[in-house]
């Protein structure tokens, strides 16, 4: 007899039930000795099909590390059984961390309360600290993007307004929780103000998109920048925290407490969100350090220190996936794209430089587009950089479909803001110079 399918074990009761299908697929891989990777959700719709990171768990002596926790009920019970095992063989604290702050990353951290561990702590980084605050997150990094394009949550309203007619067959659409996001949805006016937009998506957030999970922010240890040890790994150096045989690298490239995860023992780097293809997703990421990070994991493979790379949305089966990027209109970058987890000294050196040519595509194409046309707003530059023939470039924007948090805008905005570009307002609009080339 089939079993009916629960929609408890979904964020929210608005997405489809289809999706527990392709949860059911998803694998638990022990990838080392201790080591647990439980493979994630990731489509391409992330408001329809809520994404949820992959969740790492992995043991040093009496501890338990737990990196990054997912946002999908369904994962909290594979996530426990694993936990529970350790702790009924001896194993005496839970240490949880986060690469990130993001709503994917973190609506399951209260399964540390249920565990059975005598000791769990939480530490996050301190620049994480806003970022763990989901909804106002959002809201406040689209109020500082205002700044430099006029509109960044641009079409957002159709967006709401689609997935609100979508909502109303579902009987859950008249729970007086739910109702009063989509009341302030179906409420907007034709032509919204910012301010509107933004209250309304706040609604979205926090009733919609998050539920009622706690992300156990209140619980969290805050680990200052001033504490942080200067850490060489063969010929490169980070900056991070020790924690038991793990050394937790503050890379500060897709959020400001983003963080790495590197293992010694297995020669395991864990690159959280740092690694993905829709980088920067928020104004607060940092192209620069995205470079970095990329280049600094490929010159530690090549020296022998990495031999097993993932991070927290490697799913080949669903993203990004030869058939998913057809839909799209282009292919892999490079074979190692595909990979779930790279191994071998020849896969880590591909997998990180894919990264790393990447990012400074991008770099180098928003500056090129930018020098093409002079003074420009911020979206006349991303139009020019449709322009572009390479590769990376032409990926990127191609991954910025409807409902995806892949914006460009967002991309140049932060190359504008990080190498300081001449800005002025004329007539309304928001004007850049192209960044200085200094000459020596």
């Amino acid at each position: 007899m089939a079993v009916a399918k629960d929609a408890k074990l979904l964020i929210n009761p608005f997405c489809p039930l289809s999706m527990l299908d392709e949860l059911e697929d998803s694998f638990i891989k022990e990838i080392a000795p201790d080591v647990w990777f439980l493979e994630g959700y990731l489509g391409i719709d992330f408001f329809r099909k809520p994404a949820s990171s992959n969740v790492f768990i992995l043991r040093d002596g009496d501890m338990v590390f737990l990196f990054d926790t997912g946002a999908l009920p369904f994962y909290r019970e594979r996530i426990l059984k694993i936990l529970r095992k350790y702790s009924s063989k001896g194993a005496k604290t839970l240490v949880m961390m986060v690469s990130q702050g993001h709503w994917d990353h973190v609506i399951n951290n209260g399964i540390i309360r249920e565990a059975g561990f005598e000791n769990v702590r939480f530490l996050l980084p301190e620049p994480e600290r806003n970022v763990i605050d989901i909804a106002n997150h959002f809201i406040n990094d689209a109020k500082d993007l205002e700044a430099w394009v006029k509109d960044p949550l641009e079409n957002l309203e159709f967006a709401m307004k689609m997935l609100e007619e979508e909502a109303r067959t579902n009987p859950a659409y008249s729970d007086p929780y739910y109702k009063v996001a989509w009341d302030a949805i179906r409420a907007l006016p034709e032509k919204p103000s910012l301010e509107q937009k933004r209250w309304v998506f706040h609604l979205y957030l926090e009733r919609i998109m998050l539920g009622n999970y706690d992300n156990m922010s209140a619980w969290a240890e805050l680990l200052p920048l001033d504490t942080r040890e200067k850490r060489w790994i063969g010929p490169v150096y980070f900056y991070g925290w020790q924690v038991g045989r793990f050394f937790v690298i503050h890379d500060a490239a897709h959020s400001p407490g983003h963080v790495c995860l590197y293992d010694p023992l297995n020669k395991l780097m864990l690159t959280g969100d740092s690694t993905i293809e829709i980088n920067p997703p928020f104004f607060d990421g940092s192209m620069k350090n995205l470079v970095d990070i990329a280049t600094k994991c490929r010159i530690m493979a090549e020296a022998g220190f990495i031999e097993l790379a993932t991070d927290a949305h490697r799913q080949a089966t669903r993203y990004p996936g030869k058939e998913r990027l057809k839909m799209m209109g282009v292919e892999l970058l490079a074979p190692i794209q595909e990979t779930i987890l790279a191994q071998g000294r020849k896969d880590c050196i591909a997998f990180y430089k894919l990264y790393e040519d990447y990012y400074r595509d991008l770099v180098a194409g928003t500056d090129s587009a930018h020098r093409a046309i002079g003074e420009a707003t911020i979206v006349e530059i991303v139009s020019e950089l449709g322009k572009s023939t390479n590769k990376n470039v032409k990926f990127k924007l191609a991954m910025c479909m409807p409902h995806t948090p892949s914006r460009p805008i967002v991309m140049v905005a932060n190359y504008l803001k990080e190498n300081h570009a001449p800005r002025r307002v004329v007539d309304g609009r928001i004007l850049f110079n192209p960044v200085p080339q200094w000459k020596f």
